[in-house]
């Protein structure tokens, strides 16, 4: 979005924030009301003036930087470069909201300097209470809620009237729709995997970080942690057989793996065959 077509009271956050002392902002709204958007132009104006200046991805389904399936972390290097990640194995944050929250808190005390924080469109029911949870785990300076007026009510009474800005959802957001969320995840499947090889992995610790019982050979989306509890990276893999190694197309180094999570399985055309790999996932 140019200068031209940001919205007036997009541009008067942009200023307050340039001229004030703040650590984090976290942007709620409900789906396609461009939080993104707002995103990258705050951050664009930030930038300018040589802050140091981080992203905590909160959404699992429609990323903003890094794979689908994991709250992200991001620092702005002309725009934002992945630096860290933590597993959640899902898209859908209802049945993992201990995971979520505990992703954010652990990669957002890890970001320098001032830390823009986007979060999903999930704002009713569970939504509502992640949000709820979320707000008190990251204790931000800022809340930039997009939304109409009246709409997000319940949410908005969670949030301290000293912290709370409201703004009005973006006039150019486009309705995506869930065929369009879907096409806009497998593409981010494919983006984060694509040519990756096969590693064989003996890891000290496998466990599953969802409760769906697919066939054993779904391929499912697995993420790698080292011995100190970071999470390395994804990879794609199928369960093996007892006492089989585990087989994951990843790009992260099997040496520094000491534990893998299972997440959901790929539902069918998620993971297209990747360059250098046969349609059925073999070399």
């Amino acid at each position: 979005m140019d200068a031209a077509h940001v919205p007036d009271d997009w541009a008067a956050l942009a200023e307050a924030l340039e001229v004030s002392a703040w650590r984090r902002l976290v942007v709620l709204g409900a789906a396609d009301r461009g939080k993104s958007t707002l995103i990258r132009v705050l951050a664009a104006r930030l930038a300018g003036q040589g802050a140091e200046l981080s992203l905590l991805d909160c959404d699992l389904g429609q990323k903003a930087t890094g794979p689908p399936g994991c709250v992200t972390l991001a620092d702005w290097r002309g725009g934002f470069a992945l630096t860290g990640l933590y597993f959640v194995g899902t898209t859908n944050p209802v049945g993992a909201i201990p995971a979520v929250i505990a992703g954010a808190a652990r990669l957002a005390a890890r970001a320098p300097g001032r830390l823009l924080i986007n979060t999903s469109g999930l704002v009713d029911g569970p939504g509502l209470a992640l949000k709820r949870w979320k707000l008190d785990a990251l204790d931000p300076d800022r809340v930039a809620l997009l939304a109409t007026p009246g709409e997000l009510a319940a949410l908005e009474a969670l949030i301290p009237p000293e912290r709370l800005v409201r703004l009005s959802p973006s006039p150019h957001a486009r309705r995506k729709g869930q065929g369009g969320r879907e096409r806009a995840r497998r593409a981010a499947f494919q983006d984060a995997l694509a040519g990756a090889p096969e590693q064989v992995l003996r890891p000290a610790v496998a466990e599953r970080a969802v409760r769906d019982q697919p066939p054993p050979e779904a391929l499912r989306l697995v993420g790698l942690a080292d011995a100190a509890g970071d999470d390395l990276g994804v990879g794609l893999a199928a369960w093996p057989a007892e006492g089989e190694p585990w087989r994951v197309r990843t790009f992260v180094d099997p040496a520094r793996v000491w534990r893998l999570r299972v997440g959901m399985a790929l539902p069918a055309g998620t993971a297209a065959p990747a360059p250098g790999w046969t349609a059925d996932g073999s070399r």
